[in-house]
């Protein structure tokens, strides 16, 4: 509260206050002795008019902070400052609970659903949990069988997106194809205590664990052999293709979403169909937001219409992170991974900007026509070749790898290389063998495998 005094008032420091009305002020009867004049911080004699001059401005004694608030009124500071900490810890628990209240509580032992026993927590992620159960037989006994179980988080947004999960896995469970042998079996689903539970075959380390394994047994030479890169690649562009040839979009194609079904095999499996969707939902832009950022195409990042292209980018990206053990394209955001992609490929062409929703977000256009990027980027150009090169290998197997990741990474959605396509590049056909190409016999099963396909794939382009 501000209280104005007038200077008669302030010469009578002898007698008590009293409340005058018509001064236009009033005084607290309990103080004995008016205190001195301050100026109110907000106001000084060139900010008043002439005529309220002769007025001056203070604060009450309890409201002049910081000075009685850090010492005579410093135990009541402290007691509202604790009060404050105090609701904001309350609010910011309240958050936390509610927010673990989605998540199924996980015990070990358990029983779910009276036919798997959950023997270890494998991983957490936006979704939910996923465990490692074992199958139990109709008297409970435990079997020999292990299961991973999906346990969705209790909310409907999640709910109908597993839903939608286990309606594309089912369909490609069921489709009469090879390529599902490179692609994670679904075992069933189940409603319990309010959670929808997908239950999958179990499958051992993913392929960033590969990865990392390389970056501790041999920091000097990360990464893995070319020949295990070629066996690795040539069974995801097989998974591909059977996906282009049911026109799905994986859309979340990353070394986490890749796992081997076993630690003494090179086979591998696609899992994580929580992002998916068929080519003519995406026409309806359901998915504005897919891919994780360093897999994701620059179609998605300018707000291009895309399709089943955007995985291939993202194996592209795979590939060469198998080979280097370091991904390829790295941004802190959507801006950055752009920019880190025009670092190693240059400008994407310009019937790409004409239909990028998100131009502006990247790029500003100069009078002369040019384009300047609109954020401040130290550019560290790159060159794919030599980011492949650097590792010691045989120069002309290189070629034929460097030849399909730059097919791969090709801006144009439309000329990038198609799975079916992939399937006869002589990287998959012949592989890093020392007999020359010319010498080496086909590899029969891409051959039977493309062959199966390619109606398949051209009915669908």
């Amino acid at each position: 509260m501000v209280t104005q005094v007038s200077h008669d008032e302030q010469n009578n420091s002898i007698k008590k206050p009293v409340n005058n009305p018509s001064s236009g002020f009033t005084t607290s009867n309990d103080v004995q002795r008016p205190h001195p004049p301050t100026f109110h911080p907000l106001t000084s004699h060139s900010m008043m008019s002439p005529q309220k001059s002769h007025t001056l401005y203070y604060l009450p004694p309890r409201n002049r902070a910081p000075l009685n608030r850090s010492t005579i009124l410093l135990l009541e500071t402290y007691q509202n400052l604790s009060e404050i900490f105090r609701k904001k810890l309350e609010e910011e628990a309240q958050r936390k609970r509610a927010k673990k209240a989605l998540f199924y509580p996980i015990r070990e032992g358990e029983i779910v659903n009276s036919r798997y026993k959950m023997v270890e927590f494998l991983g957490k992620g936006s979704f939910g949990q996923v465990v490692k159960a074992q199958v139990l037989d109709n008297d409970l006994e435990p079997t020999d069988q292990m299961v991973a179980i999906k346990i969705i988080r209790k909310s409907a947004s999640f709910f109908n997106q597993g839903k939608r999960e286990v309606e594309i896995i089912k369909k490609i469970n069921e489709y009469p194809d090879n390529g599902i042998n490179f692609i994670v079996k679904f075992i069933e689903q189940f409603i319990y205590q309010g959670h929808l539970c997908i239950v999958f075959e179990l499958l051992s380390h993913s392929l960033l664990d590969l990865v990392n394994l390389t970056l501790q047994t041999e920091p000097l030479k990360p990464g893995l052999s070319l020949r295990m890169v070629h066996k690795l690649t040539h069974q995801l562009v097989c998974a591909l293709a059977t996906l282009e040839s049911m026109q799905i979009i994986h859309c979340d194609l990353k070394p986490e979403n890749v796992a081997l079904t076993s630690p003494n095999r090179a086979h591998i499996k696609l899992l994580d169909f929580g992002s998916s969707c068929h080519v003519w939902e995406n026409t309806a832009n359901l998915y504005p937001y897919i891919q994780s950022r360093y897999y994701r195409a620059p179609e998605v990042l300018l707000g291009c219409p895309y399709g089943m292209p955007i995985d291939m980018w993202s194996l592209g990206c795979i590939v060469v992170e198998l080979y280097t053990a370091k991904p390829l394209f790295v941004g802190q955001d959507a801006i950055e991974q752009l920019y880190a992609i025009i670092d190693v490929l240059g400008l994407p062409p310009n019937h790409m900007f004409q239909e990028a929703s998100h131009f502006k977000k990247f790029f500003r256009q100069l009078p002369d026509g040019s384009l300047e990027l609109k954020r401040k980027h130290k550019r560290k150009p790159r060159r794919i070749e030599d980011i492949i090169n650097a590792k010691p290998e045989n120069p002309e197997h290189l070629a034929y790898f460097l030849d399909l990741v730059k097919r791969m990474l090709t801006y144009d959605p439309d000329k990038r290389i198609k799975p079916y396509e992939a399937l006869r590049h002589p990287f998959i056909l012949y592989g890093p063998n020392t007999i020359k190409p010319q010498q080496q016999t086909e590899n029969p099963f891409s051959r039977e495998f493309e062959r199966k396909l390619s109606p398949l794939c051209k009915t669908a382009n």
